[in-house]
């Protein structure tokens, strides 16, 4: 067959960037060639670029690449935008870790770190048999879930308060890449909210939150958000179980029950997550009236 010399097959390979060579490409002359910023980041990019270009399917009927979806993320195409910013704060962080080593001071902080979190290390197993679920019959299910739901509770506050911590001694340890892991954490967050199941979870803690809260200083903002924990929860619920009858070619009300019965496995640990934490906020809320005074007046 003859080649044809518009094919991918024909395209000439991509050259990586030389990093020691102040980003400037191998073979070339230097003089020539504009310093490139950022190498770590580009020769990332260009690298990854060719290696989907390998990895894409073709489609036989077309002859051109095609652009498969699974689960709402493309493979073999171009990357969603959370993907493609993640990817940039990576490069400049790479290029950071470059430009500016980290001081002695800082590599002992981290040996230290690294040596605390080795210590819990056993407590992988641990937490991968409590985050495991039972097979059965529906009783045994509901049985393992109410075993395993105070642990889960206590396991999930000991580590919402851990990230706490450590993000604020990574903060304080290295201030400029907590900048890069702030901006990531960003993006992160605001693509999740586009996940309705998300949102269902963020309504059922809204809503323990604001009953524990309630419970320990009763006050009008607790209600109110108990209200709007609700709505946000019957919106996740109704829009992903919308969400996945769309996505599903075949039996969309099976698809739909099988969403809602999935997103409400995990309503009860995070309700109770949420009531816990509001009884320890309004605890501290509660002691700090009792030294200032109450900050609400509640007419009965």
């Amino acid at each position: 067959m003859s080649s044809c010399t518009g094919c991918s097959n024909n395209r000439p390979p991509v050259q990586p960037i030389n990093v020691q060579n102040n980003g400037n490409v191998s073979g070339q002359n230097p003089q020539n060639r504009p310093n490139v910023p950022y190498a770590p980041y580009l020769q990332r990019i260009i690298d990854q670029q060719a290696v989907n270009q390998q990895n894409q399917p073709v489609n036989p009927q077309v002859g051109n690449p095609q652009v498969v979806h699974q689960n709402n993320q493309a493979v073999g195409g171009r990357l969603k935008w959370n993907e493609r910013a993640i990817r940039r704060l990576d490069g400049w962080e790479a290029y950071l870790d470059v430009k500016m080593p980290n001081l002695p001071i800082q590599n002992k902080l981290d040996q230290l770190g690294r040596w605390i979190e080795s210590k819990f290390a056993p407590l992988k197993e641990f937490n991968e048999w409590l985050d495991s679920n039972v097979e059965g019959k529906w009783y045994k299910r509901l049985a393992d879930l109410l075993v395993k739901l105070p642990a889960r509770v206590v396991r999930d506050i000991i580590r919402q308060l851990y990230n706490i911590v450590k993000s604020a001694l990574y903060a304080c340890v290295h201030p400029l890449k907590a900048s890069v892991k702030l901006a990531k954490m960003i993006v992160n967050l605001v693509h999740s909210l586009t996940i309705p199941e998300n949102w269902s979870r963020m309504g059922a803690g809204l809503m323990g939150a604001s009953f524990g809260q309630s419970i320990m200083v009763p006050n009008p903002a607790s209600a109110i958000g108990f209200l709007i924990g609700g709505a946000m929860l019957l919106g996740g619920l109704s829009v992903g179980a919308v969400k996945a009858a769309i996505d599903a070619r075949e039996n969309r009300f099976e698809a739909a029950g099988q969403n809602i019965l999935s997103q409400l496995k995990e309503l009860p640990e995070v309700a109770v997550s949420g009531l816990c934490m509001g009884l320890i906020t309004g605890g501290i809320a509660r002691a700090a009236n009792l030294v200032h005074g109450p900050r609400y007046v509640v007419r009965r």
